[in-house]
């Protein structure tokens, strides 16, 4: 059995009119849990999550996950849950926009929610965003 300490889940839906389409996706703290799809149609919204790495408690879960659209505006999502002893928040969840089209399009909502997990000794975090036209 797999003792998963932290769990990083991002739920984004494209409010576009352009497919998004995967340039890289990089863990730079844990591993997939589930990988971001190559594509993401518009007006789909999809989910995938990080994760610690099994039974290390000192692991959280980090990543950047880079989208582009056809226009080639480039969409930049960052995440950050490290702290592995209760749900302090010091998570860091970033999205970002590049490309001479970005003034196109904002990120609409954005929330992340917080929940303890493996007796309050980790967290599950879960990172709700749009990308929609401006």
């Amino acid at each position: 059995m797999c003792v998963v300490w932290d769990k990083c889940t991002i739920d984004l839906t494209n409010n576009t009119t352009s497919p998004m389409t995967l340039s890289s996706a990089v863990t730079s703290e844990g591993t997939w849990d589930s990988s971001p799809p190559a594509t993401i149609a518009a007006g789909a919204k999809v989910s995938f999550a990080g994760r610690s790495t099994c039974g290390n408690a000192s692991d959280g879960c980090a990543g950047t996950i880079v989208y582009s659209l056809n226009n080639g505006t480039l969409v930049n999502i960052y995440y950050y849950t490290s702290y592995y002893y209760g749900i302090d928040n010091n998570s860091v969840y970033t999205p970002g926009l590049q490309g001479p089209m970005a003034g196109s399009y904002k990120f609409g909502h954005n929330s992340v929610d917080t929940q303890g997990s493996n007796g309050g000794a980790g967290k599950r975090a879960t990172w709700t965003l749009s990308l929609d036209n401006a």
